[in-house]
């Protein structure tokens, strides 16, 4: 009995060890990661900022919106972090990164940042002044030599999606990433991370909504970043005779920075400012223009398109017509900032798969500035096509008469379809103008027949 009695007890003892480790394990496993300081609400899969039980040897130093696609890079470069976290709201860099802040005069801005000589002939803006910190400066050049020396191309996209946590149109945002994440693995790019600011709002710290609340989210003014890698194309193996000589392996990463937008108030201009300063930092386009070539079949706007310069930032978007003015208007500032000549080929190139208002032509197509195309059709041969389907049934109805066209009233986009003050006139008089034009009525080369003709 006593024997018995023994190994019961032994068995006790044994289930309540086996149930502790396992409720250790779980709470080790389910312990959340701690969160970077300087910025609150972040998705990521993987960490930016590691924390240490001893002090780290790197100096303190702040985070700024910038250093978050750093931090994404240094992950997948290399297996130091770009800051670690020794102390709570103490961050400090890694070793491996220390020396790129370290004080030099090829630590700072000064690389990067015009002077008046290259302001003379270059865009001007009341915005104009220079945003970039000595340190932040110094750190993209050490993450972009370091990604360089361990074999890393770095390109980078910059995309307007609509805003992911104020907007009214907040759902239709993970179907336009999940296009790019589509289209990145189309080419044979895989996510290695991601960060979304405000995906994970502290409640500590939630701001009131309203437009009487001064203070800016942090995705307002924190760009999203998504990051994808690739094997790159092998290199030719008679490149270096030396048998001995081993190779660095060769990869491309897609970084792909997210700045938010609404059809309303446009794009969130100091998110999109610290894309395009980290863009044009990165990128750094040449002074060599990329002619077009001579196809007398390409139209003049996709001629003009094409006259880009080495490097030149690639943007997508915008997602709404709303945003092309403000995105104009950021354009134009980082150019004054960057102090980028307004003469020669274009430093941005966009495209656009949803925004089809006309007016983002003159808006976005700018000489020496950027250059402009769309993969969508435009509001007026959409509308031209609608008027020759339903001018083969009534012909007023072609003209508009007794239709209703339901638009949006308060967006750049809807205010276009509008009649402007002058532009009335007499109605019967634009609709026989209408008809007689048989030009409304030919498309592709086909002729449909006109509704004043009696067939």
């Amino acid at each position: 009995m006593a024997s018995s009695g023994g190994s019961l007890g032994g068995r006790v003892v044994m289930i309540v060890a086996i149930v502790l480790g396992l409720t250790t394990a779980g709470s080790w496993v389910g312990r959340s990661p701690d969160r970077p300081t300087g910025e609150t609400g972040s998705g990521k899969a993987t960490r930016s900022v590691e924390r240490r039980e001893q002090p780290a040897d790197g100096p303190r130093i702040e985070p700024t919106p910038i250093m978050r696609p750093l931090a994404l890079i240094a992950n997948a470069i290399g297996p130091d972090p770009l800051i670690l976290l020794d102390q709570p709201e103490k961050p400090t860099l890694a070793p491996s990164y220390a020396d790129a802040v370290a004080p030099g005069p090829s630590n700072t801005c000064a690389p990067l940042k015009p002077n008046d000589a290259d302001r003379r002939g270059a865009w001007d803006s009341p915005f104009r002044n220079w945003r970039l910190e000595d340190k932040e400066c110094a750190l993209l050049a050490g993450v972009r030599e370091r990604a360089a020396a361990a074999g890393f191309t770095v390109n980078v996209v910059v995309a307007t999606l609509p805003d992911w946590v104020d907007s009214s149109l907040q759902w239709t945002f993970d179907p336009t990433l999940d296009a790019i994440q589509t289209s990145a693995a189309q080419m044979g790019y895989v996510l290695s991370g991601f960060d979304l600011a405000d995906t994970e709002p502290d409640p500590t710290v939630v701001q009131p909504k309203g437009s009487v609340w001064p203070f800016p989210h942090v995705h307002e003014r924190t760009p999203g970043s998504l990051l994808f890698r690739r094997p790159a194309v092998a290199a030719d193996p008679d490149a270096n005779p030396d048998p001995g000589h081993r190779k660095v392996p060769r990869y491309e990463l897609l970084l792909v920075l997210l700045v938010g937008e609404t059809p309303t108030a446009g794009v969130h201009a100091p998110a999109l400012a610290t894309a395009l300063d980290f863009a044009l930092a990165w990128q750094r386009p040449g002074e060599a223009v990329i002619e077009p070539g001579d196809d007398q079949a390409a139209s003049r706007a996709l001629q003009r398109a094409l006259a880009l310069r080495k490097n030149a930032v690639r943007i997508l978007g915008p997602t709404y017509s709303g945003s092309a003015l403000s995105l104009g208007t950021g354009l134009r500032d980082a150019a004054a900032r960057h102090g980028l000549a307004s003469t020669g080929g274009a430093w941005f190139n966009l495209v656009t798969g949803s925004a089809s208002g006309e007016a983002n032509i003159p808006l976005l197509e700018v000489a020496g500035l950027s250059g402009f195309r769309a993969t969508t059709r435009s509001d007026t041969d959409v509308l031209k096509a609608l008027a020759r389907f339903l001018g083969r049934s009534d012909r007023g109805w072609a003209c508009g008469r007794h239709v209703a066209l339901l638009v949006e009233a308060n967006t750049t986009w809807g205010s276009q379809f509008f009649p402007r003050e002058g532009e009335e006139g007499d109605k019967e008089e634009q609709c026989s103008r209408c008809f007689d034009n048989q030009e409304l009525y030919n498309q592709n080369g086909t002729t449909y027949p006109s509704p004043t003709r009696k067939d």
